[in-house]
């Protein structure tokens, strides 16, 4: 008896357990832009004003097309050679990037290089918004060195993220790193980890009755 009693818990348990780990099981998603990169040594424009990749809409504030640019794989410009990377054509006007369901994420990180990957020190600034209402404003200085570096931001609950150039100080972008923002469990969540709770309770209420009887 007491055999099956341990049975039990731990099969309850394993419920419980399960469901409470709904949040552990969001992956994280990386926009690395290496599909998008064709063999050459050149580039290759994409129309906008908005191009929607990896569940993510990129839109252009500027009115004037194309407005994004994908470094060919063998192009010394592309800071991630043999891959891809992602650029905003225009400087000063922003490049806003967003679930395109509308739903809020969690950044985590993002590569980026100067536009022609020279080792030249560029300056953009950045906008966070986020799910209710507020706006973080900063900006960030490459480092001054050729080849990708890593901003890390680690920013919950976005709506959204827009990155401006200053003046003639584009970035290429890469592995775009996000997960899903925590989000309220659903109602059949809750209720598989209330039925394991109370059943896990339950049975050591009926053991430590049976102890006493």
């Amino acid at each position: 008896m007491v055999s099956d009693m341990k049975k039990t818990i731990a099969a309850l348990c394993a419920v419980t357990l399960s469901a409470c780990a709904w949040n552990a099981n969001a992956a994280v998603q990386v926009l690395d832009f290496d599909d998008l990169a064709k063999e050459g040594s050149g580039r290759d424009y994409i129309a906008g004003p908005t191009f929607e990749y990896g569940g993510f809409s990129f839109t252009s504030a500027y009115s004037e097309s194309p407005h994004f640019l994908i470094w060919q794989q063998d192009a010394v410009e592309n800071a991630d050679q043999g891959g891809g990377t992602f650029a905003h054509r225009w400087d000063r006007f922003p490049m806003t990037i967003s679930r395109t369901n509308g739903a809020l994420f969690d950044l985590v990180s993002f590569d980026f290089a100067d536009i022609v990957n020279s080792g030249a020190r560029s300056t953009n600034q950045l906008a966070l918004t986020y799910g209710d209402g507020r706006t973080e404003y900063f900006s960030a200085t490459s480092d001054g060195l050729a080849g990708l570096e890593t901003l890390h931001l680690n920013r919950t609950g976005l709506k959204s993220i827009s990155i401006a150039a200053f003046s003639r100080e584009w970035w290429q972008i890469d592995n775009f790193t996000v997960s899903s923002s925590a989000a309220v469990p659903e109602p059949a969540t809750w209720a598989m980890m209330i039925m394991g709770f109370g059943g896990i309770g339950a049975t050591l209420r009926r053991r430590r009755t049976m102890a006493l009887a």
